[in-house]
């Protein structure tokens, strides 16, 4: 597993996914910066090349998430399976927990954690790798 790091400032991210490049487009960062700062609890959603698709967190917690299975199923038809995995840890640590791995479910997805620190999106990129 790789990871990068960055904060809103930063035009945008390219990483070394397994098969492709994956970018981050700087266009996409006040969506999501928006979506996570709209809540004290964690929230999450799928980045494509083009869109941001904020999903619905059913846990209603600080601590997890549990992403909406009707916000789940809609976005996957329409958009196919999600180039970066965004959600959001509001207590500021940025690194993967347990749980984030043991639900990793797109292997070929990157993930990207962010917080809000001082009114401003700062975040982590962790791809896996498959060596």
């Amino acid at each position: 597993m790789v990871c990068n790091q960055s904060g809103a400032d930063v035009p945008s991210a390219e990483l070394g996914g397994r098969d492709a490049r994956t970018t981050l487009p700087s266009f996409l960062l006040p969506q999501i910066e928006a979506h996570a700062s709209s809540t004290n609890n964690e929230v999450c959603g799928f980045i494509y090349k083009t869109h941001y698709v904020p999903l619905r967190n059913t846990a209603s917690s600080p601590d997890r998430y549990y992403a909406d299975p009707r916000d789940l199923a809609r976005t996957l038809a329409q958009y196919g399976e999600p180039e970066i995995i965004f959600h959001s840890h509001p207590n500021g640590n940025l690194k993967l927990s347990q749980e984030d791995r043991r639900l990793w479910y797109y292997p070929d997805s990157t993930i990207m954690i962010g917080c809000m620190i001082e009114g401003r999106l700062r975040w982590k990129i962790y791809v896996k790798r498959s060596d």
